[in-house]
């Protein structure tokens, strides 16, 4: 019987595709070392998978970088054959993994090593396998534009290296190994016995690796020196290391001392022993609100194993790879889900982890790296079940971190700092506005005229939403209010804190998140206003309108800003029926911190590094309504600081004390959040503009505290206070050189000269601040 499509439609016989160009879009993150690497690793771990090697002492792999620093290779011992190569040739094959062959076989679709021997290195790069005295030698030239992509049989003497017959096992490996300046014997005694035992071997090279090219001596040492981290730290090398003995060689010599392994961070204090948290039977789907059943093979292997880090993960690229939940089947990691995507609060840069789940099968495994998960019940229920783990984890960190001091040591310091910031008023030739940490601010700016300058403490007025009669927010999303109270007292203000205060609300369609955060949970519009506890003293009423956004747009970034610059992003939000709206507040954040912040109102501002942030915009109940954008920042800072001559004094802050003015952004972003990674004295941000700020947790301040085996002192005990003077001393010697000297740079003898002066100038400021400093803490023993 005919066809009957034919009697309307006649297709072609082949598919139309621009094949390069497909590459090349497949290709593009398996370009450089450090996401190529690990796939040229990984496939050697799914050969001896598929030859049935299973000790993972007979599975050594050699990273090697060669003498010169040019050229990479990777080697095993499990010989690939011509039937290997077969597949191996075929961009996006179906069946070239064979991951029938075995359980723990992680290949794809075959492009992840072949985009990194082709977008990799710049000259040619080669794969040769060598077993049952039979050399087969493939690869790519790479230095001729139109073979792009082209894989090509490698010859010796005009003979195609394919099934070329050579007895001597060492003779060929020798061979294969000159390119890189060493031999058999120099690779680890463990290679050369396998080595012997099996007389095979596969070896991945590529020449002129392209990310070193424009290298000098010291930025590739650095890069070589890295490299172990970087691949200890790659998710998609995790298995391997699990199951196999990796080294890496520079030369003749091992650049990390053993064989590589994936290790555990140093946890963060007082979470060091999370137990893991097995996966209920039964979850929700946020989408649909629907039950899902979760009916696994072996329920025992099924769980969340979460862990916590003492070094904030997005401080730098050796760690930030670190900072997601790897998401893990019966067989191999399969996906990565990023914190910053699970999590909005900035703690969560502290946590890592994995999720094991046997139901994760094929059909949720979605694109070509096999590194997304598929938008079905079962990945969305998985993910947000995690996200609500890893927020209680959050919580958890946040809570300790604010906990480790108390708040009656943190007022004693923050009223020694001011009080020591007065006394800098003698020696220097600037304004300083009275107070304490709850000046207000304009920019980063303390106000000097009609400035609130002292606290009160019982409430006369309160005031919310400055300068607004109305909020819009999107659906679903967490967003603070700004409410200010004052006590007055005749003509003058005095802020007071608006912790117990009380909000009244027509509906119930606003959830409470802490003090002063909320969320929509219901399109509509809610009257709210705030009242004391006894009910005397009530707020402006505002509107707040919640809005169910099906989209956002951000206008493109018209130029590369400069460190410590606001910038406001251009938002423009879409309702169901595609209404506009442009002055919505947001549920902000930014992943890398140091990078800089994000108000409510979608103004950015620039930290003091050059590079990229990460800012993402949540603007709705859906896992995917969150725009994610990156914002370029360059080498260029705006002129002027805080502490530029002519200006007011910096407030001289604790790190964990809210900054002012600050209540726009999420809780965690008004802040410093201090810590080992940051240095005692923080006066070089320009996200903190106007702003010291005095870290009690720094590697310094921990010493300065410590008691040996027994502790470390409090932060108000008179020995440590007596240390903040002198961490004051070096502020008030900063401001003074910049008094003397200006705010503009100088070189090393000018800055000598400037520092030395500027002690001599103000030595007498330390025994004033001694004197201050004993007043304020009495006679009072250091305790722990």
């Amino acid at each position: 019987m005919a066809n009957k499509s034919n009697q309307f439609f006649s297709p072609e016989d082949h598919i139309s595709i621009d094949a390069e160009h497909t590459l090349e879009q497949l290709s593009g993150k398996f370009q450089s070392v450090k996401d190529g690497l690990p796939e040229l690793i990984k496939n050697s771990k799914d050969h001896y998978a598929r030859l049935n090697v299973k000790k993972s002492q007979d599975r050594q792999i050699i990273i090697i970088i060669s003498e010169d620093g040019e050229n990479l290779g990777v080697l095993d011992f499990a010989g690939a054959a011509l039937a290997d190569f077969k597949g191996w040739k075929t961009w996006s094959s179906r069946t070239a993994n064979r991951k029938e062959m075995s359980s723990d076989i992680e290949a794809g679709y075959g492009n992840g090593g072949k985009s990194f021997m082709v977008r990799g290195c710049n000259k040619l790069s080669s794969m040769c396998g060598y077993r049952d005295c039979k050399i087969n030698k493939w690869g790519f030239l790479n230095d001729e534009p139109k073979l792009k992509y082209h894989a090509g049989i490698f010859k010796k003497s005009g003979k195609e290296l394919k099934n070329y017959v050579e007895q001597d096992h060492q003779l060929v490996l020798n061979s294969e190994l000159s390119v890189y300046g060493i031999e058999i014997s120099s690779l680890p005694k463990e290679a050369q016995e396998v080595f012997e035992k099996r007389r095979s071997f596969t070896l991945v090279s590529l020449m002129r690796v392209r990310d070193w090219q424009k290298l000098h001596r010291p930025g590739r040492l650095k890069i070589f020196s890295s490299l172990p981290d970087n691949i200890m730290q790659h998710a998609q090398a995790s298995l391997t290391l699990d199951t196999c003995n990796v080294w890496v060689m520079k030369g003749s010599k091992l650049i990390y001392p053993e064989k590589l392994k994936v290790s555990d961070l140093p946890s963060f204090e007082g979470l060091e022993d999370l137990e893991p948290i097995p996966i209920p039977s039964k979850l929700i789907d946020p989408e649909t609100s629907e039950e899902i059943e979760l009916r696994f093979k072996v329920p025992e292997n099924n769980n969340l194993i979460l862990k916590t880090s003492r070094q904030n993960l997005r401080l730098s690229d050796r760690h930030k790879a670190r900072n997601v939940i790897r998401i893990k089947n019966e067989r191999n990691v399969v996906a990565n889900w990023l914190m910053a995507d699970l999590v909005s609060l900035t703690s969560s840069a502290f946590i890592y982890g994995t999720l094991v789940c046997d139901l994760i099968e094929e059909e949720s495994i979605a694109g070509s790296d096999r590194m997304n998960l598929a938008d079905n019940a079962l990945i969305r229920s998985l993910k947000h079940w995690v996200s609500n783990q890893c927020v209680e984890i959050a919580k958890r960190i946040h809570k300790i971190q604010l906990s480790k001091n108390s708040d009656e040591d943190k007022n004693a310091v923050s009223e020694t700092l001011q009080k020591l910031r007065n006394l800098m008023r003698e020696f220097l030739r600037r304004d300083i506005t009275e107070g304490d940490a709850g000046d207000d601010f304009e920019g980063g700016r303390t106000r000097r005229s009609g400035a609130i300058r002292k606290k009160g403490m019982n409430i006369d007025e309160i005031v919310l939403e400055p300068q607004r009669n109305s909020l819009l927010l999107p659906l679903g999303t967490t967003v603070p209010l700004v409410i200010k109270c004052y006590e007055t007292r005749g003509e003058e203000k005095f802020l007071v804190s608006c912790d117990s205060l009380v909000p009244c609300a027509d509906k119930s369609d606003l959830e409470w998140v802490g003090n002063n955060m909320i969320r929509g949970t219901k399109e509509g519009v809610v009257r709210l206003f705030f009242e004391t506890l006894d009910g005397k003293v009530q707020s402006n009423t505002l509107n707040i309108k919640i809005l169910n956004i099906e989209e956002i747009k951000v206008g493109e970034q018209e130029r590369v800003l400069k460190q410590g610059e606001r910038y406001p992003l251009k938002i423009t939000s879409f309702g169901e029926e595609g209404q506009e709206f442009t002055n919505l507040i947001y549920e902000t954040y930014v992943d890398e911190i140091e990078m800089g912040s994000i108000n409510r109102d979608g103004i950015f501002t620039a930290g003091g590094l050059s590079g990229y942030a990460t800012v993402r915009i949540k603007y709705g109940t859906k896992e995917n309504q969150v725009k994610t954008l990156r914002v370029q920042i360059g080498e260029e800072k705006i002129s002027g600081s805080g502490g530029d001559k002519g200006n007011d004094i910096p407030l001289i802050l604790l790190c964990s004390r809210e900054s002012p003015n600050s209540e726009d952004r999420l809780a965690e972003s008004r802040t410093h959040p201090g810590g080992e990674d940051h240095p005692t004295i923080i006066d070089n941000e320009p996200l903190w503009k106007g702003i010291i700020w005095i870290n009690s947790d720094s590697k310094e301040s921990r010493k300065a505290r410590s008691r040996g085996e027994g502790g470390f002192m409090k932060i108000g005990s008179p020995t440590f206070q007596q240390f903040l003077t002198l961490k004051c001393f070096e502020v008030l010697k900063r401001l003074k050189m910049e008094d003397d000297v200006g705010g503009d740079s100088f070189n090393m003898d000018e800055f000598r000269n400037g520092i030395a002066n500027a002690e001599m100038e103000t030595a007498s400021f330390l025994d004033k601040a001694y004197i201050l400093v004993k007043e304020l803490v009495g006679g009072e023993e250091d305790e722990e």
